[in-house]
């Protein structure tokens, strides 16, 4: 096995254990809510048929039986055997609008009302003329407010967990009890219109159902339009009990435009056109309600736990009535869950047995269900009894969600149990409605108690796995750092030796079969568990024996270190330790995007304070004369032309962090956000037209630019020459990229009219489909055939080997084949004007081989930036190439500094711990830089419609990638490019040989980036160092969030703050660590077409003077 396989399988070894140790946390800290499998029925909700008393609490030490309550002496004459609920109220119309706002619901009294408000004029004027049939209240929902998990809180009842987020758009069947399930238990019917997600929550549930697709945000007309065609005739039929209309206009509307547009306008407009045809449509006995599943920002968004994003609207009409207000202690606000048991209470079914919500008394119609002796029930008897089954079925499940959990403090139970004693007695002596007023307000209280109790320990947390996956991670993170700082020249070879290598992926495969048969027989409960403790097991048994073979290396380094450090070294560490150890701190969480940025300034500027213009560099400037040096000394060191350069790279760098602060995206959290931001995202979703919007001119510009200058320096590094496949790609791919991804943006510009008019939907993808195509097949020919040279043979001059650029038309000749493939590989007498007439030998010149490793990433570079440009759209766009631009002025910066600390040739095939920081600090900060935060509500979902329209052969998979790519287009890019901080020094000397030198080897550094080649283990050994200390640098970011994430466990702002930041940090870890994999297989792939380049040529060669000998 060859020492670049060694190095390679031992950094994937190390990056699956990083994720192993991750995913293990990950089970452990973000658990679901455990399920009840118990469905609810009336009779068990309202009383026990063998008892007449309430029995003592189960958890009691003087009982083990279950609890169970009596109907209450007051309601005994009212219910028959039968249990209540078999009696239906009224039959429901529910209209779901997606994203429906309080703000667009509420009528706003203000003179130039904004395109949001007072549109659903329907409202007001139910509540204005009709103020006993209907209601309107803030309707406030429990975080994550995504569409999926609020379906599931308003048909079970329950609170989702804070994982249950990445279920979005994967929906899954739901086997807990709901309002569904419940109402096809008793015989009725529902039918269903509208968001497709309903379908796959409920499948096989629906007397008739109408889904549309609910994921191509960019439409908003498909679904609604879908919903009001089959709306009116099933209006008209009598055959169903519960009829769910979803419309997804007003929230596709928010994500594309924004509330400020003027299409906001126009689809409220449409949903109270509807909302009012369905009024005039239904009868006495149904009631309407309207209500919208979650809120939106400013900006459209959702999915946080912000004020706008969980306050949503309902709207409640009955046109035989509703119950007084007066009997509702929740006034004008009540929260999502509680529709559930009000709905169940209305359609005559039973509450689901996980239901956490409290009846909505006010939204109760009146009823004319009968009693015992088949009289009427008044209205406060039948709220009444529709109370105390909300208690009882509420109590019932914290019950038996306590048996078998062991989350509840045993005082809190007691405490819960003689609170429900009290409330159980106090219903037996009420007898007129203004004792029922009084109860109800206990009622809501205690309910309210109960679900608050619920929340604080509805996600328990398997200590275990915490624990264990925190210890694996940082072990492997230990064992990388030993490796790379301990382990140095041949003993990292030893280190990453193949024997080792074969017993770890030996362990690790034996580890997955054996968890997976004791799985099957049923000896193991819990099949990931034992595979991640296993693989852990034996991976950690080879490298202890890693660790114990090279113990004495290791102390040996470690007693070696030296007492004093430079300014640089100490600063870069202090950064690092900085960093992590704020981690735990919310508000630099929050903040972290400026600090990031004024980290990695305060590092360069540390770097460029300690360059030091070499001695004689000083002396030849300042003169001769003694007394002039002594004077001048210091100050010709500071205006030296060479420190100068350094100084103006350096403030370039700060330029463009500057210029990248206006595409920061703030949080929620932040005070001034609504100022700083969302007035810049609102004012550009106002925009009706592309000529009046500024951000898309400019990134025309920005693209157009990074396209351009690229182009222009592989051309005069002479990798243009030549019509390979790669070569081409590269000198026409970019500018057809750019063209059709600023193209596509200033189409999606156009107003929507003009755009459907000129354009089918099928039309506008084409450009996105040209960007993939030509990208992907780009970036497969530069693995198949990475170099960009150019080979030409002039029987004019002597045998050698030669490296050119086309700024210069008289070749470079380097290396002459046979010295260099001959076993000396020095480099060859060097000389513009050699030529002989006496030699009829070959003379193969080739274009750009002497920057024919760093060639190769540009080309990627140029290639992958249009990409993510397309996929950032117009108002992010041009941050991604103003941070690719500060990476090519951070590697020349850092290529100065290598050569100002370098005094050997070779050194500079080591990469310093402070130029991989910068490197690191520069990925991370792009994150903020390019619009991401680290909350949910920050994705930019629009990325999942560039050129997919939201489905692919009913496949998710690719949209969820192009918002991967969208989000952590950082992560990618600087983790592709990575090699580039090895490679430049050498390219720095190729382009500019008098800003590069050393004091030793100018021969090895003349041959450029050939060194590589020429020094193969070396490049191998420094590569993969350079891999294992950026890994090591992201790793221990992530296991400060998780730690981070495991002292704040209980913290209040845990799931708004510490949660989404581990879940962020994790996914750009998985992210890094094939980019950086790839780009040590592409190094290596480069590195044995070179071989093959010279093989080749040394055998024309040889070819050749076999020939001229022939002929003599």
């Amino acid at each position: 096995m060859s020492k670049f396989w060694q190095y390679f399988l031992f950094l994937t070894w190390m990056s699956y254990l990083l994720i192993c140790g991750v995913l293990l946390f990950s089970r452990g800290f973000l658990l679901r809510r455990q399920v009840q499998p118990e469905k609810s029925n009336c009779t068990s909700n309202i009383y026990c048929s063998n008892s007449s008393d309430i029995v003592e609490n189960r958890f009691s030490t003087q009982s083990t039986e279950p609890a169970c309550s009596a109907v209450p002496g007051s309601l005994q004459h009212l219910v028959e055997e039968e249990d209540l609920c078999s009696h239906g109220r009224a039959k429901v119309v529910l209209v779901v609008v997606d994203a429906l706002k309080y703000d667009f619901a509420a009528y706003q009294n203000v003179i130039n009302p904004e395109p949001f408000e007072n549109r659903l004029t329907i409202f007001r004027d139910l509540l204005t003329k009709q103020p006993d049939n209907a209601r309107l209240y803030k309707f406030i929902a429990d975080p994550p407010t995504t569409t999926m998990q609020r379906l599931k809180g308003l048909t079970t009842g329950s609170l989702p967990t804070f994982i249950d987020m990445g279920s979005n758009f994967a929906s899954a069947e739901i086997n807990e009890d709901n309002i569904i399930d419940q109402l096809c238990g008793k015989g009725k019917k529902a039918v269903f219109m509208g968001d497709d997600t309903w379908i796959g929550l409920y499948p096989h549930r629906f007397e008739r159902q109408y889904p549309f697709p609910s994921f191509n945000v960019w439409d908003l007309d498909t679904v609604d339009d879908g919903v009001t065609k089959h709306l009116h005739p099933e209006l008209q039929k009598k055959d169903w009990d519960l009829l769910i209309a979803h419309f997804l206009g007003v929230d596709h509307c928010g994500h594309r435009y924004g509330p400020f547009h003027s299409e906001m306008s126009r689809k409220l407009d449409e949903m109270n056109a509807v909302i009012g045809e369905i009024v005039q449509t239904i009868d006495n006995d149904t009631v309407l309600v309207v209500l919208g599943d979650h809120g939106m920002t400013n900006t459209g968004d959702h999915g946080g736990e912000s004020e706008a994003e969980v306050t949503a609207a309902l709207f409640v009409y009955s046109p035989s009535g509703l119950l007084p207000r007066s009997w509702s202690p929740k006034g004008d606000v009540v929260r999502q869950v509680d529709i559930v048991p009000t709905l169940a209470t209305t359609l005559g079914i039973p509450i689901p047995f996980s239901n956490l919500g409290s009846v909505i008394i006010d939204s109760l119609p009146k009823t004319s269900a009968l009693g015992l002796v088949n009289k009427p029930l008044e209205g406060w008897q039948y709220a009444l009894l529709s109370l105390w089954s909300n208690v009882r079925q509420t109590m019932t499940y914290i019950e038996t969600y306590a048996s078998r959990n062991n989350e509840f403090a045993p005082n809190t139970l007691v405490n819960l149990h003689k609170t429900f004693i009290a409330f159980s007695n106090q219903i037996r002596n009420v007898a007129s409605e203004k004792e029922f007023a009084d109860l109800a307000k206990d009622g809501s209280q205690f309910l309210t108690e109960l679900r608050l109790l619920c929340e604080k320990v509805w996600v328990q947390f398997d200590s275990f796995s915490m624990l264990w996956g925190l210890i694996f991670f940082f072990v492997v993170l230990m064992v990388i750092f030993l490796v790379i700082e301990a382990l140095q020249g041949n003993r990292l070879t030893f280190a990453a030796s193949g024997i080792h290598l074969v017993l770890g992926y030996i362990g690790i495969v034996l580890s997955a079969a054996i968890s997976y048969i004791l799985s099957k027989l049923g000896m193991v409960q819990n099949f990931e568990l034992t595979f991640f403790i296993s693989t852990f097991g034996s991976s950690f048994i080879v490298l202890a024996i890693i660790l114990a073979e090279n113990l004495g290396a290791i102390l040996s380094k470690w007693g070696n270190i030296p007492q004093s450090r430079s300014w640089v070294e100490i600063f870069w560490r202090f950064v690092c330790i900085f960093s992590l150890c704020t981690m735990t701190s919310n508000s630099y969480v929050m903040t972290e995007g400026q600090l990031l940025s004024f980290f990695l300034l305060s590092l360069i500027a540390t770097l460029v304070y300690s360059y030091h213009t070499p001695p004689e560099e000083i002396l030849a400037t300042a003169g001769k004369h003694r007394l002039v040096r002594s004077r001048f000394k210091w100050l010709v060191g500071q205006i030296h032309p060479m420190r100068l350069r350094v100084l103006l790279v350096a403030f370039v760098v700060a330029i463009i962090m500057r210029a990248t602060h206006q595409f920061w995206r703030c949080r929620d959290e932040e005070a001034g956000c609504n100022a700083q931001y969302i007035n810049q995202r609102s004012e550009q979703k106002r925009r009706s037209n592309i000529s009046a919007d500024p951000h898309c001119l400019i990134m025309l510009v920005c693209i157009g630019l990074w396209v351009t200058l690229t182009r222009m320096w592989l051309r005069n590094c002479g990798n243009l020459t030549g019509y390979s496949a790669t070569v081409l790609f590269a000198r026409y791919v970019p500018t057809v990229l750019a063209v059709c991804s600023g193209g596509f943006w200033v189409l999606q510009g156009l107003p929507g009219e003009t755009r459907s008019r000129l354009f089918k939907p099928w039309q506008l993808q084409i450009l996105p489909w040209t960007v993939y195509t030509l990208s992907g097949v780009t970036i497969v020919s530069l693995i198949w055939r990475p170099l960009c040279v150019f080979v030409v043979t002039n029987r004019n001059k002597p045998a050698s080997f030669s490296v050119m650029r086309d700024e210069n038309p008289i070749p470079q000749l380097y290396n002459q084949v046979k010295q260099l493939i001959g076993g000396s590989r020095e480099r060859a007498n060097f000389n513009h004007t050699e030529s002989s007439d006496t030699s009829d030998n070959s003379n193969p010149v080739v274009y750009g081989l002497a920057t024919a490793y760093s060639a190769a990433f540009t080309v990627l570079s140029v290639v992958l930036v249009p990409v993510m440009g397309l996929l950032l759209g117009t108002r992010w766009s041009p941050a991604i190439v103003l941070c690719a631009c500060a990476a090519v002025c951070l590697l020349l910066l850092i290529s100065l500094l290598r050569f100002e600390n370098a005094l050997v040739s070779i050194q500079l095939l080591s990469t310093t711990w402070p130029s991989i920081v910068c490197w690191s600090l520069l990925a991370q900060y792009t994150f903020y830089g390019t619009g991401h935060q680290a909350t949910f509500p920050s994705i930019q979902w629009d990325a999942a419609m560039v050129g997919t329209s939201g489905n692919i052969a009913s496949s998710r998979l690719f949209p969820g990638l192009l918002v991967i790519v969208n989000t952590f287009c950082s992560h990618i890019l600087m983790g592709l490019l990575l090699p580039l901080l090895l490679i430049a020094p050498l390219t720095l000397r190729v382009i500019r040989p008098q800003w590069a030198a050393v004091p030793i080897g100018e021969q090895d550094l003349n041959q450029g980036e050939l060194l590589l080649y020429q020094r193969e283990d070396l490049t191998y050994r420094s590569l993969a160092t350079l891999v294992a200390k950026y890994i090591l640098l992201q790793g221990v970011r992530t296991m400060a969030c998780m730690f981070s994430a495991t002292i704040h466990a209980r913290h209040l702002m845990v799931w708004a703050i510490f949660a989404p930041k581990l879940i962020f940090e994790a996914v750009s870890l998985f992210v890094t660590l094939p980019c950086v994999l790839l780009s040590f297989l592409l190094v290596g792939r480069i590195t044995s077409r070179v071989d093959k380049l010279i093989t080749s040529i040394e055998q024309n060669n040889v070819n050749a003077n076999k020939s001229q000998e022939r002929k003599r």
